[in-house]
């Protein structure tokens, strides 16, 4: 199965200062799984809304995308969803 796993934005008007070591932990279980599994952070890359569904339509392949996130980036995460 291709896996895309998402880490929205937290942030915004900060830089970005951890990695999603639980979003690595879920990964690593899904490839130990052997999963196909990409990991887009959209928290360390700053993505804009656009750019973040243009990445997903271009390999929309994907059987299954899952993310997580705060109430406080409901809006961004509706929105690619």
């Amino acid at each position: 199965m291709k896996i895309l796993l998402i880490n929205p934005p937290i942030r915004l008007g900060h830089k970005p200062s951890f990695f999603p070591i639980g979003l690595g932990h879920i990964a690593q279980i899904l490839l130990n799984e052997v999963h196909k599994v990409d990991v887009l952070d959209i928290n360390a890359e700053r993505l804009s809304n656009v750019k973040v569904l243009e990445r997903i339509n271009v390999n929309s392949h994907y059987d299954l995308i899952g993310t997580g996130g705060l109430i406080t980036i409901y809006n961004i995460v509706n929105y690619i969803f």
